[in-house]
């Protein structure tokens, strides 16, 4: 199978990186990269075919993989329609674009995927939304999309496109939350005298600790908790005082406005897109 990637950034690199680990991916992934320090980068590390453009290809892929920022996706995407057939499976990790707003840009393409990768990604630990047509694809065009995903982490599919706002709220926008959480941490432990590499150290382990104890035991969340949990003892301490200041609503709160958010997001893309296209097809004003 032949991927090709349209661009090259981080998210794209850690895709590459993915799948290099999997075996050799020099005569199966491309990249379309404008900037020549990243191709070259990319071609050194990874033996990848990387291009200027998409007219550069040799040979038309089987998957696309949409790696450009969503700003900029309309303009990505005008070479890109010119050459793409029905056949070929289309993967978009641009944050906020909806299906039928790449199949708009893409004259009308069906076989469209819509993914929330976060970025753990970059270290293969990260866990990926994705959204995807039932009707447009067979089971094994999505049990290719899924290996692919698979090579940056875990993946949650959603049969309801609109769910893929509220997985940027909780696993796209998710470390952000936990690197504030650290940050305070951390800032405690240097207020009880430790050296500020020694505090990172001491947070950023615990962190890394219960992530992996979470993910292996069979036990809920609630179970770890509680099993950390004296009656009387320090954590209680700090559990009480965490709940007695609403750190569990104010939690939730932040992610149903991150939520809120993304859906936002998506329609402004969405209007600008109609708003440009119409744009497109009048005629211009005469200069004064």
């Amino acid at each position: 199978m032949h991927i090709a990637f349209l661009g090259g950034g981080n998210m794209a690199s850690a895709m590459v990186a993915g799948l290099h680990q999997a075996g050799n991916v020099s005569r199966t992934v491309s990249v379309v990269e404008h900037h020549a320090a990243q191709r070259d980068l990319l071609t050194q590390k990874y033996g990848v075919r990387a291009f200027e453009s998409v007219g550069q290809l040799t040979e038309q892929p089987d998957v696309w993989i949409l790696a450009v920022k969503p700003q900029a996706m309309q303009g990505a995407l005008s070479e890109l329609a010119s050459v793409l057939n029905a056949a070929q499976i289309v993967i978009s990790i641009a944050a906020g674009l909806m299906v039928q707003t790449i199949s708009g840009w893409l004259n009308g393409h069906a076989k469209i995927v819509r993914t929330m990768p976060n970025t753990p990604a970059l270290l293969g630990l990260g866990v990926t939304g994705v959204f995807a047509p039932a009707d447009q694809f067979s089971d094994g065009e999505l049990q290719t999309v899924d290996l692919i995903l698979a090579s940056i982490g875990q993946t949650v599919w959603v049969d309801d496109e609109a769910q893929i706002d509220a997985i940027t709220a909780i696993s796209g926008s998710g470390p952000a939350y936990v690197f504030n959480m650290m940050e305070h941490l951390v800032e405690a432990a240097q207020r009880f005298g430790f050296a500020p590499s020694d505090a990172k150290k001491l947070v950023v382990q615990t962190f890394i600790g219960a992530s992996a104890l979470a993910a292996q035991s069979d036990d809920d969340l609630a179970t770890l908790r509680a099993k950390v949990t004296s009656k009387g003892g320090t954590t209680a301490a700090a559990l009480a005082t965490f709940e007695a200041m609403g750190l569990g609503q104010v939690l939730t709160q932040g992610a149903v406005a991150a939520k809120e958010r993304a859906r936002g997001l998506s329609e402004e893309l969405s209007q600008s897109t109609s708003v440009s296209t119409s744009a497109s097809s009048l005629p211009s004003s005469p200069k004064n």
